[in-house]
Parts: C-alpha cells; structure tokens; sequence
C-alpha cells in the first residue's frame, strides 16, 4: 500500500533528480538486497530527513512531472515530511495542484492528506495486531534503521 503523487512541471521544463534534491536531505538507490547505497541517483531515489532518519519515499521523474511515492503505513513524521517535500516541490514548480492517488488535489488540501494518511497507517496497523492475535500470522518481521 503507498501514496502516489505526480506533480506537473511547466510544460517546456526537462527534470532532472538532481533538480528535486531539497536543502537538509539525504538520498540514495538501493542495491540488489535493498540496501541503501547514499549520495547515488539512479531511475528513482529514496529521499529521507538529513536530521531524522526515517523510512523516507521514492522519488522519481520523466520529462516534466514528478512521481513521489510514500510506502503506508508510515509514520507522522514520515508523513508530513513527504507532504512537505510535496508542497516544496509545487512550489519550485510554480504550480498549485498536484494528483495523488488519481485525484487531483490543490494545496491547500495538504492537511487533509495527512490526516488521511495518519489515520490510515493507524487502521492498517491495528488490523495487523488483530490478524496476529487471531493467529493468521505466525511470525512476522520487523526491520528497521541502525
């Protein structure tokens, strides 16, 4: 389950994701095991907060739109980076709308998104603690950060 957001670029603008690499980030690719490999472009990237390492999103483009993809559930951090990541990236794109999940939303819509999406990480986890308690999982695997 993910977020999907492409943002629209003037239509004469080629993009490059040298070009969507905001202040106060850190990027990468991921290697065969998915390992990140830091500081590398490739088709897309994995962009996260320099100050928080979290789980992040995938960033990507094709001529003059922007594809950003959050993996759910996530957490609020991650989610409000995301969506601020969003509203930057209109902003430097000089537009007031965006399409996420095939709708198109403008900005000043950005709170609701995240409400959303908050409440949805919530109801998915909490449907897996009942899953787990119901025994339809008998082990589960938890990766994370070091």
């Amino acid at each position: 389950m993910a977020v999907n957001v492409v943002i629209k670029g003037p239509d004469n603008q080629e993009l490059s994701l040298a070009d969507l690499l905001l202040p106060g980030v850190r990027y990468g690719v991921l290697d065969d095991a998915f390992r990140l490999e830091e500081d590398k472009l490739g088709d897309f990237i994995i962009v996260f907060d320099a100050q928080n390492i979290c789980r992040g999103f995938e960033l990507s483009c094709q001529g003059n739109e922007v594809a950003l993809r959050l993996p759910l559930p996530s957490g609020w951090q991650d989610i409000h980076f995301f969506y601020n990541y969003v509203k930057k990236l209109c902003q430097m794109l000089q537009t007031m709308i965006f399409v996420c999940d095939d709708e198109e939303v403008p900005l000043t819509r950005l709170e609701a998104c995240i409400h959303r999406d908050i409440e949805t990480s919530e109801r998915v986890l909490l449907q897996l603690l009942a899953d787990i308690a119901r025994g339809k999982y008998t082990q589960i695997t938890i990766c994370g950060v070091m």
